[in-house]
């Protein structure tokens, strides 16, 4: 497995991949899960609380010992549930509008 490659402070990004990213993104947390990317929050609560269960998004707040801890040894275990679908939306509407013909 991947090590995390996406840190989060509040709604900022901090670290994706090897480059800094200093864009405000309220939605990583769910893009990163959807790309299968290892999330460390630093925050201590998330709205994205399904990425939080399914144990891809980790959140750590601000103890600076605790992130440098969950930075070099987490790991998400086991696979992710499609919490957010599985990517084939917009195959099944046409289908369905198809059929309304």
């Amino acid at each position: 497995m991947q090590k995390p490659a996406l840190l989060v402070r509040g709604l900022e990004v901090v670290e994706f991949g090897m480059w800094k990213d200093r864009r405000f993104e309220p939605g990583i947390q769910k893009e990163a899960y959807i790309f299968k990317v290892p999330c460390i929050t630093l925050r201590e609560n998330t709205e994205w609380v399904e990425t939080v269960e399914d144990g891809w998004n980790l959140l750590v707040g601000a103890e600076s010992e605790k992130i440098v801890g969950m930075a070099n040894d987490f790991e998400p275990e086991g696979e992710q549930r499609d919490v957010f679908g599985s990517g084939d939306a917009s195959g099944r509407i046409v289908k369905i509008i198809s059929g309304l013909r």
